[in-house]
């Protein structure tokens, strides 16, 4: 190690120095020939008052800095410590801004060394990682940090994070430390002095061979390991193991409500079915599942895995991204991240990455799919990750898969449309994903993200480099004035389309105080015409460029392929992955405006302060039943599995859902060996209560008294956004003085994993989520806050969409079925973590007035009325 490292990290009255904000703690950690060789740390008088929230989140109080020197006292000795060093720090940009500013206010020079941040190190070093945080890096790298948000602390722990980065930079192939080095130049700390550092070292002495590694074009790619024979381990075989034997023999339709949730049970079953009659079994989950889990719970089983080829990345395509100069810090820092991945993976699953929204973006750009030229696969055939995935699959007794990936198959008819037998397992979830997946979302920046890629005539983007090439290769006549034109107004009927969309939603929603609207479109045309012929004018310029596409492709894959360069067939592969985006736009306006035919719901939802930008057009099929039974009924053995299917004891309510007849001598229900409990929540202000504001004010007083009253961490779940956003508003005053941290979605910045995270981390917290946000994050949950269902989830109610878009609600008796087994749901689904702080079930109207009918269809759940007074 050449460089003299110090680590420093900083605890300030705020986040602003401008402000007047200070230092109260200072720590630095040397670092040199690989080793700690000092430490220093000070309180630091910052000569005014330390925030109570500064006080609560540090732990440093106004006696502790009370005699210690003030920051002008120890100036001199930090530049004492920085010089000739690089400055290192966790997230680096906050700790030198806000020592900069130090340093100058009280008459010193700057610090003008490199810099490196350990968050960057982080997410290049370990690319797989949920969290960057300081903390669960030192939990996942296993070291003690004693005392989170005190310098002293955190420096150290900085330090040995910065130590175990170094050390894991070094265990990299060379190739792979070449390729990051010339990334880092767009990183926003010098992480480059570090991997020019390490070259310089590794240049004096030979490469160890890797067995585990293979370098390849320039990559430096992980070995697929050798399948070892494992027996199999014997089991026990169940009930459920016969119930499922004896299904696929009948053939057919059956339902299973397994409240054991015995999910290897139900898999053992379904590989010894395939090997006997040498089947193969198409297994559908929600949640995926990994194929570490699959071998330690059962291995020897001929089981494999496998997504949607866009799941799984391009080694072709990102092999020619490398070569293309990008100085965007998302997109480097992605190209990165990827690197060291494919030193480690051997599935090549995108989804294994943690990557930003934009490096997401990217990752998109260099995933598989169908359109790519075979010159540019040829050279990677066998290294292909897909490819190698779907090769497995195919020779596999189940192919183990997610709802996602099985719907998009049998939408596109690929491999996995195939299977004749499947087990839906995670069933309850599947009608949700159906609708999904048949429905269409087109935002307004998609579209504007299009054009951009597109371009015109005057730049090097898409549809210049695309005329170019035919014009050199191919003897076809563009007139460039009309396509100029063409895309000139295929612009501005973007902007035209957004603007009466807007126009319409502003003019029958109710504006109050929800910052996100969401409006229904009619389904009869003339009601709104204006939006139905700018779709079919949009729609029309669309087609127009996507035949353009499509007839030079024609051509040019009539010449000879030694005639183009590999450059030449990126090119077109990425106009052709253009024609698919604007086949997505083109065909979901069709679903929507053109032939809507009543089989869906379209709305539009946009955000009043972001305006345009924020709008998108949504459209859902209102039922499944009808594609089940043309897609599935008549050509599948089906079994749905879930812990949650059945209501008072039957099917039907579910088999109604999916399309089928409730085959009732070959549906089973086992009993869970313990019952969730539910506690209902009975208000005697609700008696009075009359209409929707003095419900909400009920329910409102219900959680005030909860937050003023109880101390640990609360999730309170709703059925809409708007709904969402007007009680945390109502409560907003309550939660600061009680002293909890509002975590709310839609306002609090990240996702709904993030915000999970944050709220599981935090003290005293409550998180503010809708159902549809939970059930893409439950599984994150450690089961440790109280949960609040104020409104009983409702699959009627259209959830995420706001209840503006409906004149008239559901059945009721419909209405309470769909509550009836959502909260079922969600008392029985597998959430990590042995404790459980309780589910309260706020009584709604609806429920009041349907006592009995809600007691029978609670069925396996411990259920216990409270008076809310009681309750307190």
């Amino acid at each position: 190690m050449e460089n003299r490292y110090v680590v420093v990290d900083l605890e300030t009255t705020g986040n602003n120095s401008k402000a007047g904000d200070r230092i109260i703690q200072f720590a630095a950690i040397v670092i040199e020939y690989g080793e700690i060789t000092y430490q220093y740390s000070s309180y630091v008088n910052p000569e005014r008052p330390i925030p109570p929230f500064i006080q609560e989140f540090t732990g440093i109080t106004e006696e502790d800095v009370k005699s210690a020197p003030t920051f002008k006292e120890i100036a001199p000795y930090i530049i004492g410590i920085l010089e000739e060093a690089v400055f290192v720090a966790h997230n680096v940009l906050f700790d030198l801004t806000f020592l900069q500013a130090e340093l100058e206010r009280v008459g010193y020079e700057m610090f003008l060394g490199y810099t490196v941040d350990t968050v960057e190190m982080a997410k290049v070093i370990s690319p797989r990682m949920d969290s960057f945080k300081l903390e669960d890096l030192s939990r996942a790298y296993g070291h003690v940090h004693d005392c989170p948000h005190q310098a002293d602390s955190d420096a150290y722990a900085t330090a040995l994070l910065f130590l175990d980065f170094y050390k894991s930079l070094k265990r990299l192939p060379r190739q792979t430390l070449k390729s990051l080095y010339r990334l880092a130049y767009s990183l926003k700390s010098e992480l480059k002095e570090v991997l020019g550092e390490i070259l310089r070292e590794q240049a004096q002495v030979c490469e160890p061979w890797r067995p585990d590694l293979e370098i390849y074009r320039g990559l430096a790619l992980a070995l697929p390991r050798k399948a070892t024979e494992a027996s199999v381990i014997p089991r026990a075989k169940s009930d459920i193991y016969d119930f499922i034997q004896e299904v696929y023999q009948a053939g057919g339709t059956a339902f299973l409500e397994d409240g054991k949730g015995t999910f290897f049970d139900h898999l053992l079953a379904c590989h010894d079915f395939a090997k006997k009659e040498g089947r193969q079994v198409l297994l559908s989950t929600y949640r995926e599942l990994t194929g570490k889990a699959l071998d330690a719970h059962m291995p020897g089983l001929s089981v494999e895995e496998l997504k949607q080829g866009s799941n799984y990345l391009s080694l072709p395509k990102f092999e020619q991204s490398l070569r293309q100069r990008d100085h965007n810090y998302e997109v480097a820092m992605a190209k990165m991240q990827i690197l060291v991945w494919l030193t480690e993976t051997v599935t090549g699953d995108i989804n294994e990455l943690n990557l930003s929204s934009a490096g997401k973006e990217y990752a998109s750009e260099v995933a598989h799919h169908q359109h790519l030229h075979p010159r540019l696969l040829k050279p990677w055939t066998e290294r292909d990750f897909y490819g190698r995935r779907l090769k497995a699959a195919q020779s596999a007794s189940v192919i183990l898969t997610t709802h996602e990936a099985y719907v998009n198959n049998m939408v596109s008819n690929d491999y996995l449309s195939k299977a004749s037998y499947v087990l839906i397992e995670e069933a309850d979830s599947f009608p949700a994903v159906l609708k999904e997946e048949l429905g269409y979302e087109i935002s307004y920046m998609d579209m504007r993200n299009i054009v951009n890629k597109v371009g015109n005539l005057d730049n090097y983007q898409l549809i210049h480099q695309a005329v170019k090439l035919v014009c050199e290769k191919t003897e076809i006549q563009i007139d460039k004035r009309q396509l100029d034109a063409m895309l000139i107004r295929l612009s501005e009927q973007i902007e035209h389309f957004a603007e009466v969309l807007i126009a319409y939603g502003e003019a029958k929603a109710a504006l109050t105080e929800s910052q996100m609207a969401a409006i229904k479109l009619p389904r009869r045309r003339k009601n709104v015409l204006p939006i139905y012929g700018a779709a079919n004018d949009l729609r029309q310029t669309i087609l127009y460029l996507m035949n353009l596409f499509q007839g030079w492709a024609k051509e040019l894959n009539g010449i000879p392929v030694e005639k183009l360069k590999r450059s030449q067939l990126n090119m077109m592969d990425d106009w052709m992955k253009m024609h698919g985006q604007l086949t997505r736009v083109h065909d979901g306006l069709g679903q929507m405006f053109i032939k809507p035919g009543g089989k869906n719901d379209t709305w539009i939802e946009w955000n009043k302060r972001g305006s345009r930008n924020s709008l998108s057009i949504k459209s859902k099929p209102i039922a499944i039943a009808e594609w089940m039974n043309k897609n599935m009924v008549s050509k599948k053995n089906i079994l749905f599995i879930s812990e949650v299917l059945a209501i008072q004891g039957s099917f039907r309510y579910f088999a109604s859902k999916v399309g089928f007849m409730e085959p009732d001598e070959r549906s089973i229900i086992v009993e869970p060996d313990v019952s969730a409990k539910l506690t209902i929540i009975q208000d005697a202000c609700l008696e009075k209560a009359v209409g929707h504001e003095m419900v909400f004010d009920c329910a409102k007083g219900f959680l005030a008294n909860l937050i003023k009253q109880k101390k640990g961490n609360m999730i309170i779940f709703f059925n809409t956004p708007s709904s969402l956003k007007k009680m945390y508003l109502g409560l907003k005053e309550t939660i600061e003085k009680n002293g909890y941290q509002a975590l709310v979605q839609g306002l609090t910045s990240g996702s709904g994993s993030k915000l999970l995270r944050g709220h599981m981390s935090a003290g005293k917290s409550v998180l503010f989520m809708t159902y549809p946000a939970w059930e893409s994050v439950r599984h994150l949950y450690d089961g440790r806050s109280i949960k609040i269902m104020l409104e009983a989830p409702a699959v009627s109610k259209q959830l995420y969409i706001s209840e503006t878009m409906h004149k008239g609600q559901p059945e009721e008796k419909e209405m309470l079925l769909d509550m009836s087994f959502n909260i079922r749901r969600q008392l029985t689904a597998k959430i990590p973590g042995r404790e459980q702080s309780g589910w309260l079930l706020y009584e709604e109207p609806i429920l009041r007035a349907n006592r009995q009918f809600l007691a029978e269809s609670l069925t396996n759940l411990t259920v216990i009325n409270y008076d809310r007074d009681a309750y307190l």
